[in-house]
């Protein structure tokens, strides 16, 4: 939210130090006036599969024990994560709208902060 302040650690994060789950603060090439905080649900090669309010990488549903509100059915889909490249959702998806609730960007055009 405008006016929000929040306060993170910078590290040089290589590709393959990415896991499922962690969360980015980055300034995406496309938009270098916004900065998106967003959780890596997807990894490179997966395919995630929106449904019905739950989320599924290759098949398994993922763990959304950090979500305070169930997700809306907004976005449902099947999402293929290309090479170099995650699949992110904002944690709070039913209003992630401005910062695209679902988003796939490669590790190539992600500015760390």
């Amino acid at each position: 939210m405008t006016g929000d302040v929040v306060f993170f650690t910078t590290y040089d994060v290589k590709e393959e130090d990415i896991e499922r789950f962690d969360i980015l603060v980055f300034i995406p090439p496309d938009n270098p006036d916004i900065t998106y905080i967003k959780r890596v649900i997807g990894l490179l090669g997966e395919t995630i599969e929106v449904k019905e309010g739950k989320v599924y990488a290759d098949g398994v549903e993922l763990d959304d024990s950090f979500i305070k509100v169930p997700m809306n059915l907004t976005g449902d889909g099947t999402y293929v994560v290309p090479e170099h490249c995650y699949f992110f959702i904002v944690d709070n998806r039913n209003k992630g709208s401005i910062l695209l609730p679902f988003q796939i960007s490669c590790y190539y055009s992600i500015n760390s902060l």
